[in-house]
């Protein structure tokens, strides 16, 4: 029997969706903290709203889109003003919250917005925070245990470990949302300025490389021919098996990303199918599926220090 809350029958066309074969399109709630996720110099607010609502549509139907933004005694500058009228013209619901006193609002107006959002959706309906604030933990721990889909965004590799591990998938505002590898053009919170952003590095030994940026696309012909020098010594039983992870492979490809995050395509993979884990004789994890993919030599892998990447053979 179709969830509660699938449009089976009587909604938009399927054909795109990750659960088109069972009819199921879970609601999507989006929770924007501005201040904690601020939007790049030269990208307007029509193309910020437009690459939340691509990057959440394979959890189901994006039905609410919010942005909290505390409004002090600041005057917001003439940009952000901009930016603010864009976001609201592409769909997204701006709310202004003013502090009391000394105590901000945005934190508390955020939890209980999702709370309301999980009263009125049943479990496994999708809940998105795009934040790194760990204050919110606590909150999206107790959802999870009440088997909602929890989706946390954060805004750079330092967020804190007791906010990841209250997700069920966690994804990185720049690179899996905005695909923005620009680092030191941000606009500031209340007033327009231009912060320091933070510094995404990762080591290799004792060698400090740059912020990782998307792979190069393909040269023409690329993918054709590796996949034909890999089919000789592929069976079609061990592509069958794999079947999830290499289309969600080949779709990063689409997208010029020859060596996309192993937590993007563990994402993808799971919407795809949210049976693929656990069965008897299959893989337990995301982690055993690569690493069996693998070993057929189907993909390879590489990277440290939370850009650890997975690619097609």
């Amino acid at each position: 029997m179709a969830p509660r809350n699938s449009d089976s029958g009587n909604g938009p066309s399927t054909e795109g969706f990750p659960y088109q074969k069972v009819g199921i399109f879970w609601k999507v709630g989006v929770f924007w903290d501005y201040e904690n996720c601020s939007v790049p110099r030269g990208m307007s607010g029509a193309e910020v709203a437009n690459k939340i609502g691509d990057a959440f549509c394979e959890f189901g139907q994006v039905v609410l889109l919010k942005s909290y933004l505390e409004k002090s005694g600041e005057t917001f500058s003439d940009r952000v003003i901009n930016l603010q009228s864009e976001l609201q013209g592409s769909g997204v619901s701006l709310t202004l919250c003013p502090p009391r006193g000394s105590k901000e609002t945005v934190d508390p107006m955020i939890v209980a917005d999702m709370m309301a959002f999980a009263m009125d959706n049943p479990p496994h309906s999708v809940i998105v925070l795009i934040s790194g604030d760990g204050d919110f933990s606590y909150a999206l721990s107790l959802l999870k245990r009440r088997h909602y889909t929890i989706c946390v965004v954060v805004n750079n590799a330092n967020a804190p470990d007791v906010l990841r591990t209250a997700a069920t998938h966690v994804m990185n505002w720049r690179l899996d949302v905005l695909k923005h590898t620009v680092v030191d053009e941000f606009i500031g919170e209340a007033t327009g300025t231009v912060p320091t952003p933070p510094t995404t590095t990762r080591r290799d030994g004792d060698a400090e490389t740059d912020p990782v940026a998307p792979s190069p696309p393909l040269q023409n012909g690329a993918l054709t021919t590796r996949r034909k020098s890999n089919s000789a010594s592929t069976s079609s039983t061990d592509l069958d098996n794999f079947t999830e992870l290499v289309e969600v492979l080949k779709a990063f490809q689409r997208e010029e990303n020859v060596k996309p995050l192993r937590s993007q395509v563990a994402t993808r993979v799971k919407i795809r199918n949210p049976l693929l884990y656990g069965r008897s004789g299959g893989p337990k994890k995301f982690t055993d599926y690569a690493a069996a993919a693998e070993s057929k030599g189907l993909v390879k892998m590489g990277g440290t220090g939370g850009y650890e990447w997975i690619a097609l053979v």
